[in-house]
């Protein structure tokens, strides 16, 4: 594996963060600098990190021509990256991994992901939130804050497992699995169905908005231990 760092100064308070990677994994962490930095392993990836208007863009994309061979595979030389980036508190982050997994924590703006195959886990975040995956699980833990929320899978299990009940206006539902609200619904209406079933209310205030959605797969608005 092969080691990389690249730092890139934003105007605080400004910064954003646009991140993709084709093929591992992406934990993202705030730290107290005005920088965006990246800590990288890479095998047959090639990364490139540049700014732009204090956005800082990461790519990490499979080597051009290279050939997944099942021998290759076999002495574990697939490609493969591994992305620590730590950002200012405040940055706006825009994320997506194709296959692999996705991690973000303690960030205080809005968040957008995107995982086609993996695991995406969100933990403790302070702005608006828009999580999908295609195909792996969805986890979220901590607070949600008073704005608009939205958590989608196509196949795979979203669970999100909140420390406080939020101000919500509450909108969740599958397809086929199975839907649960640890926390008691105001103006509670319910669609069950023989495969699947939909879930609508208000939280405390009702300020926020939090809509989730399932296509295959059961979904859980959990209060955390």
């Amino acid at each position: 594996m092969e080691k990389h760092y690249f730092e890139e100064t934003v105007t605080a308070g400004k910064g954003k963060l646009n991140v993709v990677v084709e093929v591992g994994e992406v934990e993202v962490q705030p730290h107290d600098k005005p920088v965006i930095a990246v800590t990288a392993e890479t095998r047959h990836i090639i990364l490139t990190v540049h700014q732009e208007d204090n956005t800082v863009y990461v790519r990490a994309e499979v080597e051009d021509g290279w050939m997944g061979t099942f021998g290759r595979f076999l002495r574990g030389e697939h490609p493969k990256a591994k992305l620590l980036i730590h950002v200012p508190t405040d940055c706006q982050i825009n994320a997506k991994t194709i296959t692999g997994s996705l991690a973000i924590r303690d960030v205080t703006a809005a968040i957008t992901t995107h995982v086609t195959t993996g695991k995406t886990h969100l933990a403790n975040l302070g702005g608006p939130i828009y999580a999908k995956a295609v195909t792996g699980m969805v986890t979220y833990e901590g607070l949600l804050v008073d704005d608009n929320h939205r958590f989608e899978t196509v196949t795979g299990n979203l669970q999100l497992r909140l420390t406080k009940e939020p101000n919500a206006k509450v909108d969740i539902g599958t397809t086929t699995g199975r839907v649960h609200c640890d926390f008691p619904l105001a103006n509670q209406k319910q669609q069950r169905h023989l495969v699947g079933g939909k879930m609508k209310g208000t939280l405390g205030a009702g300020t926020g908005h939090l809509k989730a959605r399932v296509v295959t797969g059961n979904l859980h608005l959990a209060r955390a231990a």
